[in-house]
């Protein structure tokens, strides 16, 4: 037993020493569990950011399992940036925790200190996301015993895809009656209730969105939007525009542009607002911006993460194809996707572990 100790020990050490900076590495002939297994005990010998990217959302629930069975609680170090699972192309409303998960854990990305394991697919990690900067200029810092804009706060959380409601029970809800502000922000698993006298926060506290009874206090909380589509007001007749250009060019009947935009006017949002992200901001940024120059990036199978990735885009090619045919405002894949070609530059020259299963 202590033999098959020490050469399990010298075997990561070997593995964790050939990982070095801005140098790749390979690893051969380890099945789906022992990889949760290895990169687990490479972040404990060798804390730094690690990014763990996997063929399908299947394969990254499993990985999650398995490193949780091996590791236990690990909500503090690993991180899911899901995939949506959604073609951008069709107009439907992504579901809102997907949302949620995804806005913690890119906040998360930009502010956490401490190096965590992230762990993503490979779909995810082609989509363009909302900028950086957009996300935490909007990222609103509330504190007990401060002044608050009771007025400014439910135009920004609208602007932010906030929906108001009688009672909040998802992310992305909020409410207002009287002095009290109800938000459920992706930032927490649970809702906030904001007590104000006058323009003051008087309390901070947690409640349950189920029976709505309260939790706990706390004396600050940062809200986050509900939506990677942030339409401020003083940028919606530049969003406008640019929708009536793409239309014009996709040659869209003036009708369905005009349902468009009237959606924007009256609604501030619309089901599947995050297809036309190139639409809303100037510039997107991808889940390259967000993590840290550092980061280990851990490639699980890359030939399949390279069909994945390929087959992604010809998806993408033939849903924007099956849009314009129906008269559907859209955006090429390319201003909404990363290709395999970008991905394999962006990762050269970075830190890399490639974790293949042994040729048969």
């Amino acid at each position: 037993m202590l033999m098959k100790q020490n050469q399990e020990k010298i075997s990561i050490d070997t593995i964790i020493s050939r990982i070095g900076k801005n140098t790749a590495a390979e690893c051969a002939g380890l099945p789906a569990p022992c990889k949760a297994y290895l990169i687990g005990r490479i972040f404990r010998e060798k804390p730094v950011p690690i990014t763990v990217v996997l063929p399908s959302a299947r394969d990254a629930e499993r990985f999650i399992e398995d490193f949780s069975f091996f590791f236990g609680d690990t909500d503090q170090n690993l991180l899911y940036f899901a995939p949506y699972n959604l073609s951008p192309f069709k107009f439907v409303a992504y579901h809102n925790s997907t949302t949620a998960e995804r806005l913690r854990t890119l906040y998360r990305q930009t502010v956490d200190r401490l190096p965590h394991i992230m762990v993503t697919t490979i779909d995810a990690l082609q989509r363009r996301l909302i900028p950086k900067s957009a996300l935490t200029d909007f990222a609103e810092l509330i504190m007990v015993g401060e002044e608050l804009d009771r007025d400014q706060l439910p135009a920004k959380l609208i602007a932010g895809g906030y929906t108001q409601t009688a009672v909040v029970e998802e992310p992305g809800d909020f409410c207002v009656r009287g002095g009290i502000i109800d938000i459920f922000s992706p930032t927490y698993p649970e809702p906030v209730r904001i007590e104000m006298f006058g323009d003051l926060v008087e309390s901070l506290r947690f409640f349950s969105s189920t029976n709505q009874r309260t939790r706990h206090a706390v004396e600050e909380v940062v809200i986050l939007p509900a939506k990677e589509a942030i339409l401020k007001p003083d940028k919606i007749n530049d969003i406008i525009a640019g929708i009536r250009k793409q239309a014009n060019r996709l040659n869209i009947p003036a009708g369905r542009t005009r349902e468009l935009i009237d959606n924007i006017k009256t609604k501030g949002h619309f089901p599947g607002i995050e297809g036309l992200l190139p639409l809303v901001y100037p510039r997107l940024d991808t889940l390259f911006e967000y993590i840290p120059p550092d980061t280990l990036f851990v490639l699980a199978e890359p030939a399949e993460l390279r069909t994945a990735a390929e087959e992604a885009l010809t998806q993408a090619a033939e849903s924007f194809a099956a849009a314009n045919a129906d008269n559907r405002i859209c955006v090429a894949p390319r201003e909404l996707y990363l290709e395999w070609a970008d991905i394999r530059e962006r990762l050269a020259g970075r830190r890399r572990l490639d974790l293949r299963l042994l040729p048969l």
